[in-house]
Parts: structure tokens; sequence; C-alpha cells
């Protein structure tokens, strides 16, 4: 499948494989707040978004804008947290759409 401008291949992700796309494992000492190695953009209901850092937070924001919808000094509990219609970025996962 593409993505919105038709060049980027996009695809479904697992919690199992979002944290190996992270490499989580390589940090088995900071498996309560591992740290971001992968900018994540990602789009759900035709909206983007991307997962990053920001001024020490971690931070959902909306593109193109940038405008932070969640943060937390915390990665995992922000894709913990509630983030769009009561769910969070992690029980979203089988439905967001993630850019190769």
């Amino acid at each position: 499948m593409y993505g919105l401008n038709g060049n980027h291949v996009i695809n479904n992700m697992t919690w199992e494989e979002y944290a190996k796309w992270q490499r989580w494992d390589e940090w088995p000492e900071k498996n309560e707040n591992p740290p971001l190695t992968v900018e994540t953009t990602f789009w759900y209901n035709n909206q983007e978004y991307m997962v990053t850092s920001l001024k020490g937070q971690y931070v959902i924001v909306m593109q193109p804008d940038f405008e932070i919808v969640i943060s937390n000094n915390n990665f995992v509990e922000l894709l913990n947290m509630d983030f769009i219609e009561g769910k969070s970025f992690k029980e979203l996962l089988p439905e967001l759409l993630f850019e190769e």
C-alpha cells in the first residue's frame, strides 16, 4: 500500500514489531522507559502523526503543524496514554499505517 503522497510504502505493525523496530531489546535495563531510537511517522484516519522527542519529553504530534497531541517523559507511558477516541497508541497500533 502507498502513503498519501503515493511515494512511500506503508504497513500495519504489531506491538512486538514496533518494539523490535525501536530496538528496545538492546536496552534490557530500560524496560520501563526504553529510548526512542526511530522517529515514527504514521497515519490514522488520513491524518499524519509523528512520535518524536521535544524539549526532553516524548511526544505524539499532528502533522504538518507539529502540534503536540500528548506528551510524557516516559516513552512506554506515552504509548499507553489516551491518544485518540480514548484509545492509546498501543491499542490503535493494528489500525495505524506506518511509513517504511
